[in-house]
């Protein structure tokens, strides 16, 4: 019987590419798993498609990293990643650089997810290392995944309606910067 935070690492696996998720284990391993949080996913749509590859991302976890490391190298970036699903806004925001600074396209939905995140900060720190993304693979990924660039205007949408709405929407559309990162990706 495996242990639970194998168990963990199982399910963390399945929002990377095959090819590596050996590199997702050992960056994993590496990590503090906070095996009473668990992992938890979204039930729909869960799946996006990178490549031929269908990856299921996290929605929140508890893999905490001990540090984040803000080179662009592979472990760095699994590990990135990884944090950009934390339960801990803090974790998340630390996740943006490195994965701006990636020219892999499997990062490009957990770019996505932070863009459609509640914590401004987050949204800020993207918006601000917005042109280091790989504009090729970003208009790649959201033409391959409707569904998923759908999904995380509506996010944007409901978190300023609930959490930032002090002006009308047409005024928000220059101001918040989760609108301003969607204007940017419609600009592909």
């Amino acid at each position: 019987m495996k242990a639970p935070a194998d168990l963990l690492i199982d399910q963390l696996q399945s929002g990377f590419p095959t090819y590596l998720r050996s590199d997702v284990e050992v960056a994993a391993r590496t990590m503090v798993p906070d095996v009473r949080y668990g992992i938890h996913f979204r039930e729909n749509p869960s799946f996006v498609s990178v490549g031929s590859e269908q990856l299921r991302l996290p929605l929140r976890h508890g893999f905490k990293p001990r540090t984040l490391p803000s080179s662009p190298e592979a472990n760095a970036t699994i590990e990135a990643a990884i944090a950009a699903r934390h339960y801990d806004g803090f974790v998340r925001q630390r996740s943006v650089q490195p994965l701006v600074r990636s020219r892999e396209i499997w990062t490009i939905p957990y770019i996505l997810e932070l863009a459609s995140d509640y914590v401004i900060e987050i949204l800020t720190e993207l918006e601000d290392h917005y042109s280091e993304i790989d504009r090729a693979n970003l208009r790649r990924y959201v033409a391959d995944n409707p569904a998923h660039l759908a999904l995380a205007t509506a996010r944007i949408n409901s978190y300023w309606n609930e959490y930032y709405r002090t002006t009308t929407k047409n005024q928000a559309i220059s101001t918040y910067p989760g609108f301003r990162l969607l204007t940017a990706i419609a600009g592909l």
